[in-house]
Formats: C-alpha cells, structure tokens, sequence
C-alpha cells in the first residue's frame, strides 16, 4: 500500500518538460491531409502520445485547417501554413506549404556569391519564387540608392557609378550604403 502511494506522489511530480508536434514540416498537395502527431515529454524521460488531447490552430485556414483531432486538410489556394499545437501550457508548431501548381520543374540554378542572393539559391525553390532577372546598372543603383539606402545619389554619383567598368562594383558600392549612418534601422 506505501508503495502504491509513493508512485502516485512520483507520478505527480512529474512534470511536462516539451511539446513535440510530428511532422514539425511539410509540403502537401491541394486537397491533401496529413496527421499531427503530438508528443508530450516529461521531466523523467517519459512521452505520451498526446494528439487526441491536444490543441490545434492553423494561422492560415485558406491554405489549411485542422480538425481538434490534430488531421491537417489542406484547400486549394498555395502558400503557407503554420498549426500551432498546444497542450498543458506548452506549444509546438507545424510548418507546411501547398506549393503553387505551376511552379517551374525543373527550379533553375541560382548563384549566390553574397548574403542577399543566397536567399533565393536556398529558399526559392521552396517558396516557389523564381528571382527576377539581374537588374541593369541603373536600375541597380536607383534600387540600391531609394529604396535600401533612402537617399538621392548626385548626378555625378550616378554618372560616374554608370561608367565604372569593374566587375565587382555593386558589392562595392553596397556594403557602404547598407552599412552607412543615413541607412534606416528597425529598433534602438
């Protein structure tokens, strides 16, 4: 009988430690379903599958919804989904992605020789977005100049960012104008 009343004093104590949501991505067809499978681990080593306990919210019910037993279904437009898992104050999250119908097959190479154009050699065929053709000069430097660094270059910056023939001038003209005390930030 001691014994009896021990274990149940263990068990209380244990206390959940991580929420695990399975599979944590995913990419699915239109009109496709997948399982969650919630996994709740506790502070002595123990898992429980707790899917048919758990919670589910999807940020993006056009692209998918969840049922309250944890099956993803997803609609017909593309784009992304986050389901949100919870269970006894803990949250995990399930990432998927309905891919656009036509999307181009092969995804065409990608160079990335710096920080901005490694995101599309990494992440493009998974967002299904294929970068824009290489910008001409002018419009590099108008892009650069507005829209990153906020400010009106002088003619003569212009004219002579124009006529420069080095290969590597566009990195050597952006690290300045990113890094530089007129380009905006977010925060303090």
């Amino acid at each position: 009988m001691a014994h009896a009343r021990n274990a149940g004093r263990q068990r209380r104590r244990t206390a959940l430690g991580r929420l695990r949501a399975s599979p944590a991505e995913r990419i699915l067809a239109p009109k496709g379903e997948q399982q969650i499978l919630a996994t709740a681990a506790f502070s002595d080593g123990s898992l429980r599958d707790v899917t048919s306990a758990a919670g589910y919210v999807s940020n993006a019910a056009l692209v998918a919804e969840t049922g309250p037993d944890g099956r993803i279904r997803t609609g017909t437009t593309p784009g992304e989904a986050a389901i949100t898992v919870h269970y006894m104050g803990e949250v995990a999250v399930v990432r998927l992605q309905v891919p656009r119908p036509n999307r181009p097959e092969p995804y065409p190479e990608v160079a990335a020789d710096n920080r901005v154009t490694s995101w599309p050699a990494t992440n493009g065929a998974r967002w299904e977005s294929c970068p824009s053709p290489l910008a001409d000069d002018a419009t590099f430097f108008r892009r650069l100049n507005l829209d990153v660094a906020g400010t009106l270059p002088t003619p003569n910056e212009v004219r002579a960012f124009l006529a420069d023939s080095a290969k590597d001038k566009r990195p050597e003209l952006s690290t300045p104008r990113l890094l530089g005390p007129s380009t905006p930030t977010i925060g303090p």
